[in-house]
Protein backbone atom coordinates (compact mmCIF):
# COMPACT_ATOMS: atom_id res chain seq x y z
CA UNK A 1 0.00 0.00 0.00
CA UNK A 2 2.69 2.29 1.14
CA UNK A 3 4.35 1.16 -2.43
CA UNK A 4 0.94 2.48 -4.36
CA UNK A 5 1.05 5.59 -2.47
CA UNK A 6 4.09 6.79 -3.09
CA UNK A 7 3.79 5.79 -7.28
CA UNK A 8 1.05 7.85 -7.14
CA UNK A 9 2.05 10.65 -5.11
CA UNK A 10 5.21 11.20 -7.67
CA UNK A 11 3.19 10.80 -10.61
CA UNK A 12 0.71 13.16 -9.02
CA UNK A 13 3.86 15.65 -8.65
CA UNK A 14 6.09 14.90 -11.83
CA UNK A 15 2.07 15.69 -13.71
CA UNK A 16 1.87 18.76 -11.98
CA UNK A 17 5.16 19.66 -12.78
CA UNK A 18 4.94 19.11 -16.82
CA UNK A 19 2.03 20.91 -16.53
CA UNK A 20 1.66 24.02 -18.16
CA UNK A 21 -1.89 26.42 -17.97
CA UNK A 22 -2.59 29.80 -19.99
CA UNK A 23 -5.49 30.32 -17.85
CA UNK A 24 -7.91 29.77 -21.45
CA UNK A 25 -8.28 26.02 -21.73
CA UNK A 26 -11.80 25.97 -21.81
CA UNK A 27 -11.62 26.90 -25.39
CA UNK A 28 -9.09 24.33 -25.64
CA UNK A 29 -5.78 26.78 -26.43
CA UNK A 30 -2.22 25.17 -25.21
CA UNK A 31 0.04 27.18 -22.93
CA UNK A 32 1.30 30.42 -24.25
CA UNK A 33 4.66 30.40 -24.77
CA UNK A 34 7.00 33.56 -26.14
CA UNK A 35 9.76 31.99 -28.38
CA UNK A 36 13.02 33.85 -29.04
CA UNK A 37 15.23 32.40 -31.04
CA UNK A 38 18.56 34.16 -32.71
CA UNK A 39 17.89 34.67 -36.12
CA UNK A 40 13.87 33.23 -36.73
CA UNK A 41 10.75 34.39 -37.60
CA UNK A 42 7.42 33.23 -36.44
CA UNK A 43 4.94 31.94 -38.86
CA UNK A 44 1.06 30.51 -37.91
CA UNK A 45 -0.72 28.16 -39.92
CA UNK A 46 -4.88 26.92 -39.27
CA UNK A 47 -5.70 23.81 -39.46
CA UNK A 48 -8.44 21.84 -42.16
CA UNK A 49 -5.39 22.10 -44.96
CA UNK A 50 -2.64 19.89 -44.71
CA UNK A 51 0.34 22.27 -44.02
CA UNK A 52 3.78 21.54 -44.68
CA UNK A 53 6.62 24.00 -43.56
CA UNK A 54 10.45 23.41 -45.29
CA UNK A 55 12.91 25.51 -43.74
CA UNK A 56 16.26 26.41 -46.29
CA UNK A 57 14.35 24.71 -49.30
CA UNK A 58 12.74 26.70 -52.56
CA UNK A 59 11.00 23.15 -52.94
CA UNK A 60 9.12 20.86 -51.06
CA UNK A 61 9.20 17.01 -50.63
CA UNK A 62 7.70 14.58 -48.13
CA UNK A 63 11.10 12.60 -47.91
CA UNK A 64 12.67 16.33 -46.76
CA UNK A 65 14.04 15.61 -43.14
CA UNK A 66 13.46 19.09 -42.05
CA UNK A 67 9.84 19.60 -43.11
CA UNK A 68 7.19 20.71 -40.24
CA UNK A 69 4.15 19.35 -40.79
CA UNK A 70 2.41 22.35 -39.23
CA UNK A 71 -1.05 21.54 -39.58
CA UNK A 72 -3.17 18.28 -40.25
CA UNK A 73 -6.62 17.88 -42.90
CA UNK A 74 -9.64 17.69 -40.68
CA UNK A 75 -10.39 16.40 -37.53
CA UNK A 76 -13.67 14.55 -37.06
CA UNK A 77 -14.87 16.28 -33.64
CA UNK A 78 -12.40 18.88 -32.76
CA UNK A 79 -9.65 20.66 -33.78
CA UNK A 80 -6.08 20.34 -32.26
CA UNK A 81 -5.08 22.65 -29.70
CA UNK A 82 -3.43 25.58 -30.28
CA UNK A 83 0.51 26.19 -30.15
CA UNK A 84 1.39 29.31 -29.38
CA UNK A 85 4.54 30.72 -29.53
CA UNK A 86 3.92 34.37 -28.81
CA UNK A 87 2.56 35.95 -31.91
CA UNK A 88 -0.27 39.36 -32.24
CA UNK A 89 -3.42 38.47 -33.36
CA UNK A 90 -5.01 39.35 -36.47
CA UNK A 91 -8.87 40.66 -36.59
CA UNK A 92 -9.33 37.73 -38.82
CA UNK A 93 -8.36 35.04 -37.40
CA UNK A 94 -9.97 32.04 -36.87
CA UNK A 95 -10.44 30.23 -33.75
CA UNK A 96 -7.81 27.46 -33.98
CA UNK A 97 -4.34 27.98 -35.23
CA UNK A 98 -0.63 26.80 -34.57
CA UNK A 99 2.23 28.83 -34.50
CA UNK A 100 5.82 27.89 -35.06
CA UNK A 101 9.58 29.53 -35.15
CA UNK A 102 11.41 29.24 -38.59
CA UNK A 103 15.10 30.47 -38.99
CA UNK A 104 14.82 33.89 -40.65
CA UNK A 105 16.80 35.71 -43.76
CA UNK A 106 16.51 31.81 -45.46
CA UNK A 107 13.95 30.64 -47.86
CA UNK A 108 11.20 28.91 -46.72
CA UNK A 109 8.96 26.58 -48.75
CA UNK A 110 4.84 26.50 -47.57
CA UNK A 111 2.98 23.33 -49.15
CA UNK A 112 -0.31 22.95 -48.82
CA UNK A 113 -3.04 20.16 -49.62
CA UNK A 114 -6.64 20.36 -49.42
CA UNK A 115 -9.42 17.70 -50.14
CA UNK A 116 -13.30 17.82 -49.54
CA UNK A 117 -15.81 15.91 -50.24
CA UNK A 118 -19.72 15.88 -50.50
CA UNK A 119 -21.38 13.03 -52.35
CA UNK A 120 -20.43 11.91 -55.62
CA UNK A 121 -18.29 15.22 -55.79
CA UNK A 122 -14.25 15.49 -54.44
CA UNK A 123 -12.66 18.28 -54.26
CA UNK A 124 -8.61 18.59 -54.18
CA UNK A 125 -6.33 21.15 -54.49
CA UNK A 126 -2.49 20.83 -54.22
CA UNK A 127 0.02 20.18 -53.65
CA UNK A 128 0.95 23.40 -54.25
CA UNK A 129 3.93 25.06 -52.40
CA UNK A 130 5.06 28.97 -52.58
CA UNK A 131 8.56 30.48 -50.88
CA UNK A 132 9.09 33.24 -49.67
CA UNK A 133 12.24 34.68 -47.34
CA UNK A 134 11.58 35.49 -43.52
CA UNK A 135 12.89 38.25 -42.24
CA UNK A 136 14.91 38.38 -38.79
CA UNK A 137 12.05 38.92 -35.75
CA UNK A 138 9.52 39.28 -38.19
CA UNK A 139 5.53 37.89 -37.49
CA UNK A 140 4.17 35.78 -40.87
CA UNK A 141 0.93 33.64 -41.21
CA UNK A 142 -0.36 31.55 -44.06
CA UNK A 143 -3.78 30.65 -45.74
CA UNK A 144 -4.89 28.87 -48.53
CA UNK A 145 -7.62 30.70 -50.57
CA UNK A 146 -10.13 28.78 -52.91
CA UNK A 147 -11.60 31.41 -55.68
CA UNK A 148 -13.20 29.92 -58.86
CA UNK A 149 -12.22 26.63 -58.38
CA UNK A 150 -8.05 27.62 -58.41
CA UNK A 151 -6.28 27.74 -55.05
CA UNK A 152 -3.73 29.64 -53.87
CA UNK A 153 -1.45 30.42 -50.89
CA UNK A 154 -1.59 33.35 -49.35
CA UNK A 155 1.39 34.76 -47.01
CA UNK A 156 1.01 37.89 -45.00
CA UNK A 157 3.70 39.88 -42.81
CA UNK A 158 1.89 40.78 -39.18
CA UNK A 159 3.11 44.34 -38.47
CA UNK A 160 2.03 44.82 -34.99
CA UNK A 161 -0.45 48.10 -34.37
CA UNK A 162 -1.52 48.03 -30.42
CA UNK A 163 -0.35 45.35 -27.90
CA UNK A 164 -1.21 42.03 -29.13
CA UNK A 165 -2.61 43.29 -32.72
CA UNK A 166 -1.27 43.17 -35.56
CA UNK A 167 -2.38 44.27 -39.28
CA UNK A 168 -1.39 41.88 -42.26
CA UNK A 169 0.00 42.96 -45.10
CA UNK A 170 0.36 40.07 -48.42
CA UNK A 171 3.84 39.17 -49.10
CA UNK A 172 5.33 38.63 -52.64
CA UNK A 173 5.94 34.80 -52.94
CA UNK A 174 7.12 32.80 -55.81
CA UNK A 175 5.63 29.26 -56.58
CA UNK A 176 8.15 26.27 -55.66
CA UNK A 177 8.28 23.30 -57.20
CA UNK A 178 8.63 19.47 -56.30
CA UNK A 179 12.19 18.83 -55.32
CA UNK A 180 13.82 16.59 -57.92
CA UNK A 181 16.00 14.47 -55.59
Amino acid sequence: MKILLFLFLNLYVLTGCSSVSSGDTASGDSAAVNVVAENSAKIRVFPHVATTLHPGKTCWSAKNPDRINASTEHHMFSSPPNIKVGMPKTADMPKNYGEFVVRADQPLTVEMTFVDAIPGVTYRCGPIAVTFKPEIDKYYDTSLQINDRKCRINVRQLNETASGMADPVLVNTTPANACTK
